[in-house]
């Protein structure tokens, strides 16, 4: 599983081997404009996840804030939606996309960047406070991801810890991975895909 090129939006970075994409402007970009993304801020993966799969990857992100976060502004997002919706909107946790959506982001009411889990019917502020919105504030770590279409389930864990499990994670449509970035004149974002698994076929 990597970053799918052929989906990135027209104003982010991907790198050549398309496991790293960032919110950074520079020339190289996807080389398939017919098939880019034109609301969603990110990609989706190259590799749409089947009714009984199970799969597991991680993401390594770094963010650093150049401009002090007011109001409103999302930082990254690592989701699950459906794929006839994921351009409907330019992130997954919008309730006009089936998604369910991790999301790092500073919101109007809070003073500081929090952990976010969205789906249609829930929007939820995780853990305490994920870093300061401060100019100069530099967060780096790593995500792990485990996609359970047999359980209907799809999980997030950092540091040997769940973050949180959405349930009843299902469509009639295709379901891809997706990954956004954001805000790019206010914080720089690097989201590296590392380590899929398909444990699919594993003789359990």
């Amino acid at each position: 599983m990597r970053f799918s090129r052929t989906a990135l939006h027209k104003n982010m970075f991907i790198s050549a081997d398309n496991t790293i994409i960032s919110n950074v402007l520079t020339n190289d970009t996807s080389s398939s404009a017919d098939a880019q993304l034109k609301n969603y801020k990110g990609t989706i993966s190259d590799h749409c996840v089947g009714d009984n799969e199970l799969i597991y990857y991680e993401v390594n992100y770094t963010y650093t804030i150049l401009k002090a976060l007011t109001g409103r502004n999302l930082v990254l997002e690592i989701g699950l939606a459906e794929r006839s919706k994921v351009d409907q909107y330019h992130y997954g946790g919008n309730n006009n996309v089936s998604a369910w959506s991790f999301n790092l982001a500073k919101r109007s009411n809070i003073d500081s960047v929090y952990f976010f889990a969205q789906d249609h019917r829930f929007d939820q502020k995780i853990s305490g406070p994920f870093s300061k919105t401060t100019v100069g504030t530099n967060i780096h770590g790593k995500f792990k991801l485990f996609i359970n279409r047999r359980r209907n389930e799809f999980l997030m864990t950092q540091d040997d810890s769940i973050i949180h499990v959405f349930k009843n994670v299902t469509s009639t449509g295709k379901l891809c991975p997706i990954f956004g970035v954001y805000n790019p004149y206010r914080v720089h974002v690097k989201l590296q895909l590392m380590n899929p698994r398909n444990f699919t076929n594993y003789p359990w």
